[in-house]
């Protein structure tokens, strides 16, 4: 029977009866105990503790930041990675076709699944999993509160958009690096970006893009003619117009003045960021259906 370690943030995912989901569908099929987060850096701990008792996976329930936190601590093992969406948009979940249905996303463990090894990206030595914003975008995802993410999900972040609306106005000079190659601009926002996908949308940013592509993709979004809505589409939904765009290894951001830097939704650093692409680093759990994976079986050891 399969070992499963469960980490949990239990501040993601409010009002959901996750332990009744997980007992309803993994008892009887897979050996699986729970271990609760309490602050930063307790997820990485409770993955290198699965490593050590040789653990078949490490399943997680939160969102982009507390994923980014276990794959970070799974880089190099063979112990693979299952997401149990618990995150606002679960863009991440989303561009691996995992299940937002918990029970669904639950019942890949429980049966036949698959495995995909997938890049991960770095920022001044933190890791991210799906993408990392400057500009604008950190300063919205710091202003969108918990308590306002769980009443409104993903319309929180248009109302902190709107309140932030008159940053629009104020262009930050950038300076990069990327590839060894350098330029300069203006912009309002800056992403950078690994599995490809709109946070909310189902639309991909860059469809020749992928997680496991071994680049990330940069996008600048440029200041000249760009309204509020046309921001607001691209951050919720892939439009990405005026923008500059690279795809690139390693890159080097410098910001005038310094810009804080968020990582999958948390804000962790500030300019400047030294970001680069982590190839083939952690493999995830996903539906057999993907043909480009490794298939393997609940009882395969």
């Amino acid at each position: 029977m399969k070992r499963i370690r469960v980490i949990i943030n239990p501040a993601a995912g409010r009002h959901v009866a996750l332990l009744h989901i997980l007992n309803d569908v993994l008892s009887g099929h897979v050996d699986w105990d729970v271990s609760v987060t309490h602050e930063r850096g307790d997820g990485s701990v409770y993955a290198r503790s699965a490593i050590d008792e040789h653990a078949d996976a490490v399943a997680v329930f939160g969102g982009g930041a507390m994923i980014s936190e276990v794959a970070s601590a799974l880089v190099g093992s063979e112990v693979p990675m299952a997401i149990l969406p618990g995150g606002t948009g679960n863009g991440f979940a989303r561009s691996l076709r995992v299940p937002l249905d918990l029970h669904k996303a639950a019942a890949l463990l429980a049966g036949e699944y698959a495995l995909r090894t997938i890049d991960l990206g770095l920022v001044n030595g933190r890791t991210f999993v799906q993408e990392a914003e400057l500009g604008f975008l950190a300063d919205v995802n710091q202003a969108t509160s918990r308590a306002s993410k769980d009443r409104l999900g993903k319309l929180a972040y248009g109302l902190s958009s709107l309140r932030l609306r008159s940053r629009l106005r104020t262009p930050i000079e950038f300076r990069f690096s990327v590839d060894g190659k350098h330029f300069q601009s203006e912009a309002i926002m800056v992403r950078i970006i690994n599995s490809g996908s709109a946070i909310f949308g189902q639309k991909a940013i860059f469809p020749d893009s992928s997680p496991d592509d071994g680049q990330l993709d940069l996008l600048v979004v440029a200041p000249e003619k760009t309204p509020l809505l046309k921001v607001a589409r691209s951050v919720l939904f892939g439009y990405h117009g005026p923008t500059l765009h690279w795809r690139f290894r390693r890159a080097v951001i410098r910001a005038d003045p310094e810009q804080l830097i968020d990582l999958d939704g948390k804000p962790l650093e500030r300019t400047p960021a030294v970001v680069e692409a982590q190839p083939h680093a952690v493999r995830v759990v996903v539906p057999t259906s993907d043909a480009i994976v490794e298939r393997r079986a609940v009882n395969d050891r």
